[in-house]
Order: structure tokens, then C-alpha cells, then sequence
């Protein structure tokens, strides 16, 4: 087996405004993706959303099926994640929709 090393990331992009950033690493026994939706905004951007997948490792897979396994699990709930912050980024203010013609 192969030793993996401590820290991988990547980066997926959902728009031009906004992106998943996902670390994978081990917290002995564990297998964790960590994910995170971050929104860029001119020069910055900032997190949006967070959050971890995490499995142990079991005999019938091999450490690359488990990464892939989580990293898709990680992709899901990230992309759930970003789906709830643009509903929520196009709701208009009460000011605006009260005040809106």
C-alpha cells in the first residue's frame, strides 16, 4: 500500500462568482474530505458554506476508490450547500420589494 500524502487539495468551479475547495486528508483511522464553498467578490474571496465527509477504510476498497468515493460524497454536499446560498443571495430585501415597483 501506499503512503498518501498529509494534505491534497483542488478546486472545482460551480460560476464565475463562486467555487468548492476541497482538502483531503487522514485523521487516523479515517479517510476526511473537507469542502468548503467560497464566493469571490472583486480582489477576495470568503467561505460561504463548510463542512467534512469522512469513512474508515474497509478491505473490499482500495484507498483510491475510497478518495473518489468521498470526494464525490464532499462534491454533493457542497453543491447542495451552493444551491441554498444563491436561492438565498436572489431573495430581494424587504426594503427593496417594499419600496420596488
Amino acid at each position: 500500500m501506499q503512503d498518501e500524502p498529509a494534505r491534497a487539495a483542488d478546486t472545482v468551479d460551480i460560476d464565475g462568482h463562486m467555487y468548492i475547495a476541497l482538502e483531503r486528508g487522514r485523521e487516523w483511522p479515517k479517510y476526511v474530505v473537507s469542502w468548503a464553498v467560497r464566493r469571490r467578490d472583486a480582489q477576495q474571496d470568503y467561505p460561504v458554506a463548510t463542512g467534512a465527509v469522512a469513512d474508515l477504510p474497509s478491505g473490499a476498497q482500495t484507498p483510491d476508490e475510497l478518495w473518489e468515493s468521498l470526494r464525490a460524497q464532499a462534491l454533493e454536499q457542497a453543491q447542495n450547500a451552493a444551491a441554498a446560498q444563491s436561492v438565498t443571495a436572489r431573495r430581494r430585501s424587504f426594503l427593496s420589494r417594499l419600496f420596488g415597483r
